[in-house]
């Protein structure tokens, strides 16, 4: 059996050796000035199928990290079920 190099790829064996899949300097310049929009937020949280525990600890940590734009609001709804329950009371 032949040895699996699909690592390679990603982990370089030598520090500093540049991946292709790394971004250019230029590309750099563009996403240092990147910030994560609300809408951007709900994709990953979508996309990483994550609970409402999960997507809030994620959250919290972006915008901990400077990482969120200005106006993305993190909104967790705990009491949703409670304003409903007396829709279904027998």
């Amino acid at each position: 059996m032949g040895k699996d190099n699909s690592d390679a790829e990603v982990y370089p064996d030598q520090v500093g050796e540049r991946n292709n899949n790394d971004p250019t300097p230029e590309q750099w310049s563009i996403l240092k000035n990147y910030f994560i929009t609300h809408a951007d937020l709900n994709d990953f949280v979508l996309d990483l199928k994550l609970p409402k525990s999960r997507a809030k600890i994620l959250a919290l940590r972006l915008k901990g990290g400077n990482l969120l734009q200005q106006d993305t609001t993190i909104c967790y709804c705990q009491n949703r079920m409670d304003e409903l329950k007396h829709f279904f009371t027998k």
